[in-house]
């Protein structure tokens, strides 16, 4: 046998649960193994200390309560398994042990104090909820600017530096933004055209992707500037909510919480800009023709591409007009943001 599989017998060894000549060969194998050696050291160690702190507690009711609660949960464990017959075996190795009948009468006074919900879930932290978002190598989400029944609705795709981005109030409009060379290609699907932009500049450094901006405010954060609230119902869903705080911005994130999974991040910078991010789908398989800064086939491109680094005021007043004609049906915004 390997070393593994000597671990796996070291309990019932301590125990003297063992036949004698596997007891003699796991013996034979301590001698030449200081790693299982050490283990052995600790579980006498646990057994003293088991047994001067829980003799209290040893012959109460309470252990059959809960050798009964295991039973069951084994049950239900192994329902649909051949070898239903081992939770007989589960319940007499466990009544043979002093140590693990002391163990298993001790677990029951912990249920009791701290519940028995808190035992069966644990806790999520915020490494956890954070992980995904800092390191996922594909994120998807939906992203709402302003109000939620009446902002704006973005949906991004987003491979490292390049942004695939459908808004709500131009549903036949579709970009492709590469942040890392200033360029910005729109596609229109209804027309079937395209053409490509120079965002530099102003432009290029609002044009922003919104989980990078997250992502950097979430490592800005040091510690005591984290603080958990505890459950929430969000969007229909339980979830945990933690909210980081720095010097002047903030992140709230709402995770779920047996996956630890972000359900819903907002952000808030100032008094004056938020937005909202959820629907979250991270490292999925992306078409890399969905993020290729080529114009699709089937598409005409438009022969003179559109600079919007250096706009001017008449820039300005002319994209008014194409709001107001072609996005607004006939209005102006409201008002003028990001």
């Amino acid at each position: 046998m390997n070393c593994t599989e000597y671990k796996e017998l070291l309990v019932a060894y301590v125990e003297g649960l063992l036949e004698e000549s596997e007891k003699q060969t796991v013996a034979e194998h301590l001698k030449d193994c200081s790693s299982c050696r050490s283990e052995v050291e600790e579980m006498r160690s646990l057994h003293d200390r088991l047994i001067t702190n829980g003799k209290a507690v040893a012959q109460s009711d309470l252990e059959n309560n809960v050798m009964n609660q295991i039973v069951r949960e084994q049950n239900v464990r192994l329902k649909s398994a051949s070898r239903a017959t081992e939770t007989l075996k589960v319940r007499r190795t466990i009544m043979k042990s002093p140590m693990t009948r002391i163990a298993a009468a001790a677990a029951l006074i912990l249920v009791a104090a701290l519940g028995i919900s808190y035992i069966m879930t644990p806790s999520v932290t915020w490494a956890q909820v954070i992980e995904p978002i800092l390191n996922a190598r594909t994120i998807a989400f939906d992203l709402i600017i302003g109000s939620e029944d009446s902002g704006m609705t973005m949906h991004d795709i987003v491979v490292g530096s390049r942004i695939r981005r459908t808004m709500s109030n131009i549903p036949n409009m579709t970009m492709v933004i590469d942040l890392d060379n200033a360029r910005m290609l729109g596609l229109d699907t209804v027309g079937k055209t395209a053409v490509y932009t120079d965002i530099a500049g102003d432009l290029g450094d609002r044009t922003q992707s919104y989980i990078k901006f997250v992502r950097q405010v979430i490592r800005q954060l040091q510690e005591g500037q984290v603080r958990e609230l505890g459950e929430q119902v969000i969007d229909g869903q339980k979830a945990v909510v933690f909210v980081g705080k720095g010097q002047n911005e903030q992140v709230t994130i709402w995770a779920d919480p047996k996956t630890a999974c972000p359900i819903r991040i907002e952000a808030k910078i100032g008094q004056e800009f938020s937005f909202a991010m959820k629907n979250f789908e991270f490292d999925t398989a992306v078409d890399e023709s969905l993020m290729s800064m080529d114009v699709p086939e089937g598409y005409t491109q438009q022969k003179n591409e559109i600079s919007l680094g250096n706009a001017s005021e008449a820039d300005f007043v002319e994209s008014l007009r194409i709001w107001a004609q072609i996005i607004g049906d006939g209005t102006f915004p409201q008002a003028i943001g990001t």
